[in-house]
């Protein structure tokens, strides 16, 4: 006989949530969910903060003080608080006129404001770092990459490829390996959003020559997701599979962990998707536990819902018992919280 554990539609709750402010705007947020989730599935590929490195801005206590308490929280999770000492830092740059602390804070509290959701603040914010970290000298291409992320998030896929354009002909004569790694991989995404496999074997092939032995294992992750988006396009679901379990290696082996989930889902529907259901579920499982210990049991529930259709494939009374197990907890949890 075959054990099936029961569907999320069979039960009906409700997705806490809480309105606070932060850095002075309304902000609507899951309660218990993981902050930086909405960061990460947008701008994976970054590298994080800026810093104040330069020592005229160092000099200024104040300054220095709110972004080093701000990366602080935002290494935290705490990012809330990140927004609320960057939008500190932002507006001492603005009385201390130095553009490139101007550029960096604006840039900081993007990130912050990307993370909570409020995707349109966070564009206005990384066009003013833009524009004051080109004042400062710095060509500002991070922030065309990141904003180019985002603008892609919005919908408007003309205007994001747009902004590739500009990040490409900024890094004209510049070495900077990690950055056209990561533009040209960004690109692939994008072409292949278009219905454009052709031209993202090209922008595919573009990041690659770039890639060394110092390469960030965030940009190999990112690299292995368009590799394995291409095979999937090709038809070669399977080896697509290996190239996401490989994307989930890279975001596990550099603790990018919501990443890593993301990627591991991404592997499992895969797997199933050829019938490997044993390892689906495995995936599957695996992905929403991770969300169900870092506080998001609505998404680890839509995870093992997709898991059912290989569990009863499978027929394997283990995960059937473990995957039962997890999702009763995971109702549970979400009731209690909807309360």
């Amino acid at each position: 006989m075959k054990c099936r554990a029961p569907r999320a539609e069979d039960h009906v709750f409700r997705v806490p949530c809480s309105v606070e402010r932060v850095a002075g705007k309304r902000v609507v947020r899951i309660l218990h969910a993981a902050p930086m989730l909405a960061l990460v599935l947008l701008l994976s590929a970054c590298g994080g903060p800026r810093a104040a490195s330069r020592p005229a801005v160092q000099r200024d206590a104040y300054y220095h003080r709110m972004i080093t308490s701000g990366h602080g929280a935002f290494q935290r999770g705490d990012i809330g608080r990140a927004a609320e000492l960057y939008e500190n830092a932002f507006i001492r740059a603005q009385i201390m006129d130095r553009p490139a602390a101007v550029g960096s804070s604006a840039y900081n509290l993007a990130l912050c404001h990307i993370a909570l959701g409020d995707l349109e603040e966070g564009r206005d914010l990384l066009r003013e770092a833009r524009i004051e970290l080109r004042r400062a000298g710095e060509s500002g291409v991070e922030t065309l990459i990141a904003e180019a992320e985002v603008t892609r998030k919005l919908g408007d896929a003309e205007a994001a490829w747009l902004l590739t354009d500009e990040a490409v002909q900024a890094l004209e004569g510049v070495r900077a390996r990690a950055v056209r790694l990561q533009v040209h991989s960004l690109r692939a995404l994008m072409a292949l959003e278009r219905d454009d496999p052709e031209r993202a074997a090209e922008e595919r092939t573009l990041a690659e020559r770039h890639i060394r032995r110092d390469t960030a294992l965030r940009l190999l992750a990112r690299l292995a997701e368009v590799n394995g988006r291409l095979l999937l396009a090709g038809g070669e679901t399977r080896l697509a599979a290996q190239e996401f379990d490989l994307e989930t290696m890279y975001y596990r082996n550099e603790a990018r962990f919501a990443d890593m989930a993301r990627a591991m889902s991404r592997a499992a529907s895969a797997y199933q998707k050829v019938g490997d259901h044993t390892v689906a579920v495995d995936r599957f499982y695996r992905a929403a536990r991770h969300y169900a210990a870092d506080g998001s049991p609505v998404e680890a529930l839509r995870l093992v819902e997709k898991a059912l259709p290989s569990l009863e494939e499978a027929d394997d009374p283990e995960w059937a018992s473990r995957l039962t197990a997890l999702f009763e907890k995971l109702t549970e949890t979400v009731k209690i919280k909807g309360e």
